[in-house]
């Protein structure tokens, strides 16, 4: 059996395991995830196949970095926007998205807002690449559909 604390995160050096009892954050599982996430290029793919529909001027957070904040935060179950106050105190997810600072829950909704149809139709040919992907590096062949 393989234990993490074996192991160091490939996205950020440092960041390191103890189990000595302290509890730094309720979030460690992200930690995992960002990995995950790095290590299928998520932020290539991002660019890849989504618009980068961005009206400001000087944006101090870009598309992918919204993106993935938002999608941490729904991985970690913070459903709502209005739970980045509570977040901007997590060190987990800052070391997460190499940030200081996360983007505000108004940042946030704007760009929820921004979304669009050509945005919607970005996601299905993400979404379809990742199970594609998937599908390759399992080396499926055949697929049931239970409708």
């Amino acid at each position: 059996m393989t234990n993490i604390l074996d192991h160091s995160l490939d996205f950020n050096s440092k960041i390191s395991f103890c189990d000595d009892g302290t509890q730094l954050t309720n979030d460690a599982g992200l930690f995992l995830t960002t990995e995950f996430l790095q290590k299928i290029d998520f932020n290539k793919m991002i660019k890849s196949f989504l618009p980068q529909i961005d009206s400001r001027c000087r944006p101090k957070h870009g598309f992918s970095e919204l993106l993935t904040q938002l999608l941490l935060q729904k991985i970690a179950g913070y459903q709502n926007d209005s739970m980045i106050a509570a977040l901007a105190k997590d060190a987990a997810l800052k070391l997460c998205l190499g940030t200081d600072q996360l983007a505000s829950q108004p940042t946030i909704s704007r760009f929820i807002n921004r979304l669009d149809q050509t945005a919607t139709d970005g996601f299905s040919r993400l979404n379809l690449a990742l199970n594609r992907r998937l599908i390759a590096q399992s080396n499926q062949s055949d697929m049931v559909l239970d409708v």
